[in-house]
């Protein structure tokens, strides 16, 4: 997998990410929120269709019906996006190098204290999972399932669909019930 789902250009316009960010270091936040966080989310079958979808020229996916466009641009985007940002928070706070774990600081800035950086990151992961639970609520509800319900639950490389989305900093149920994303086709 070494496409990615969102141009690094439109990650970088769909999140707190400034334009500067060097695009290289942001590929790789962005291919680890495609593995793990999307991924996780989508499952393999649904994520595998989008990026087989994805033109080399443009970066954007193409031959998509409406609700499979739909779906990319409400949905997608904004979580990939969220991810990204989600990732790339510590990867551009803190650099790994031969001396250890360092503090990134650049030449007019004064680098951020572990509480923010920390506030930061939860900031962009709530909006993911925010995201990642109206998708899932929009694929089991609202779908045809010949647009995306069957590639969501097809069981491909055994990563399905998670059922739950929670990563443990605030929890909102979907506004209907606290049974949101039951694994079912009912």
């Amino acid at each position: 997998m070494s496409n990615l789902l969102v141009t690094i250009s439109t990650i970088k316009s769909n999140s707190f990410i400034e334009q500067n960010v060097d695009a290289g270091k942001l590929r790789q936040s962005a291919m680890e929120a495609q593995r793990v966080d999307i991924r996780g989310i989508l499952g393999a079958s649904l994520t595998d269709f989008y990026l087989d979808r994805i033109s080399t020229a443009t970066g954007a996916p193409t031959g998509l019906t409406s609700v499979q466009q739909e779906f990319y641009d409400e949905y997608i985007v904004p979580m990939m996006a969220s991810a990204t940002e989600g990732q790339f928070i510590y990867a551009g706070h803190y650099q790994i190098t031969n001396t250890g774990v360092n503090t990134v600081k650049g030449s007019n800035t004064d680098p951020a204290s572990e509480a923010a950086v920390t506030a930061s990151f939860k900031r962009a992961m709530n909006r993911f999972d925010y995201y990642a639970t109206r998708a899932k609520q929009y694929i089991i509800d609202s779908v045809d399932p010949t647009d995306l319900r069957d590639y969501y639950y097809a069981n491909n490389q055994n990563i399905t669909p998670q059922v739950q989305v929670q990563r443990g900093f605030i929890y909102t149920p979907y506004r209907g019930d606290d049974n949101c994303c039951d694994n079912t086709l009912g």
